[in-house]
């Protein structure tokens, strides 16, 4: 195996939510690093899935938490 094929694609979840996205992305062996506004939704995440790195944060008034990214998704449902 090459040293590009054994690291791991990191990706950041821009409104994570739940985290179910984040975790599914994580389980096929991807680096997740997500944030969203949402305390509960936060708290949710970190119960449901604890190897998944979430946070809390303010998208105009935080800095982006440093991670590597390869791919930056934000998946809304609007209602």
């Amino acid at each position: 195996m090459t040293e590009a094929s054994q690291t791991k694609l990191g990706v950041f979840d821009l409104g994570c939510g739940n985290g179910s996205l984040s975790h599914l992305i994580a389980e096929h062996g991807c680096e997740v690093v997500g944030v969203d506004t949402s305390a509960p939704g936060i708290a949710i995440s970190r119960q449901s899935f604890p190897s998944v790195s979430l946070s809390k944060q303010i998208f105009t008034n935080s800095p982006i938490p440093i991670c590597r990214t390869d791919l930056m998704l934000s998946y809304t449902n609007l209602m």
